[in-house]
């Protein structure tokens, strides 16, 4: 399979009634810069946008490339979370919608996820450098949340 580079995703996200396949997304707004493009964060696989659905801010996670059994491993994730959110405050919902999009005539999957506000892990411990007592609270809960 050959994924859509994040220009192709950005294109397509400014014309969500045409590129989304999921009723939801087509009538999504989505964030933009004041240049008017996408407003967006990449990753190591992916692009992410923020869209707003019916008043609902979502996390809207496109796949730039990844392994073949993609499919497979978004939907265990999602199964995971879905048996665990109850015992543990840190996992978010994730939905998997398996003909999220078209591009170039390739229907493609997405990831839709709650918006979460929040500081970004690589900023907090930016921020904790140097401040040791900051450091180790920031350690302490992530050791929470892995146990």
């Amino acid at each position: 399979m050959r994924w859509p580079s994040a220009l192709e995703y950005q294109e397509a996200v400014q014309g969500p009634a045409v590129h989304f396949l999921d009723d939801r997304l087509k009538t999504a707004r989505f964030d933009c810069r004041p240049d008017g493009r996408p407003e967006f964060a990449t990753g190591n696989i992916a692009i992410v946008f923020r869209a707003h659905v019916r008043g609902t801010p979502l996390a809207v996670r496109c796949f730039t490339r990844g392994p073949l059994n993609l499919i497979d491993r978004y939907r265990a994730i999602a199964d995971f979370i879905d048996c665990h959110q109850a015992t543990t405050p840190y996992l978010s919902r994730v939905e998997l919608v398996e003909c999220g999009l078209r591009i170039g005539g390739q229907n493609l999957p997405v990831l839709l996820m709650p918006w979460v506000m929040g500081e970004r892990l690589d900023h907090a411990v930016r921020a904790g450098l140097g401040r040791r007592e900051m450091l180790l609270t920031l350690a302490g809960r992530w050791r929470r949340m892995l146990h």
